[in-house]
């Protein structure tokens, strides 16, 4: 059964009074996911904005599962190249995980992650730099130097050294990031590819 499928039966078969449960919430925030995927963007966006809503009924505004809406909303728009509203978005991820989780917990990681994207793609380069580098030491805090979320941080790094033309240290990183991949997933993984 393809995800469409259980997404359908999963709120088009259940009862009414069950319409604004998180699992419910959980099954548009999937489909959207899927939707993104596959660059169905329009569809998306109407999933995880319900997702949104539902969350918002089933367990209040200020909770994880909006937090994590807020970031998912805000790839969204990021991926759309409408970066004003990416970086709103993961504002409000960012204010509410770290109401929620304080501010060094490894879920922030993505919301830095995120901005310093938003910042790289509209030329705020030194923005970029700081919040790539917010995210590598929360990643090297909590997962450790030689893990997969890491290598993601080390290519972020990298990527803006190389735009700074500081063309060694960004080798470093972006060595750093291939070895780790390398070890952890193998060879011939399609990520290593050229």
């Amino acid at each position: 059964m393809c995800i469409r499928d259980r997404y359908q039966r999963r709120v088009h078969g259940e009862k009414q009074e069950y319409k604004n449960t998180d699992i419910i919430g959980r099954a548009h925030e999937m489909y959207g996911f899927y939707c993104l995927r596959k660059k169905k963007y329009d569809e998306a966006i109407k999933y995880y904005e319900k997702a949104r809503e539902i969350y918002v009924k089933a367990v209040g505004e200020k909770s994880l599962m909006v937090a994590n809406m807020e970031y998912r909303i805000g790839f969204y728009y990021q991926e759309r190249s409408k970066y004003d509203e990416a970086m709103k978005y993961y504002q409000k991820c960012k204010d509410l995980r770290v109401k929620l989780l304080g501010e060094d917990h490894p879920l922030l990681g993505d919301v830095y992650s995120g901005i310093g994207w938003v910042y790289y793609r509209t030329n705020k380069v030194y923005d970029c730099q700081d919040a790539f580098n917010q995210c590598q030491e929360l990643y090297e805090k909590h997962y450790g130097e030689k893990s997969l979320i890491t290598a993601s941080a080390y290519y972020s790094v990298g990527v803006v050294e190389k735009w700074y033309k500081y063309y060694a240290e960004a080798e470093t990183y972006l060595q750093k990031c291939y070895d780790i991949k390398k070890e952890k997933l193998g060879e011939t993984h399609s990520e290593l590819s050229a």
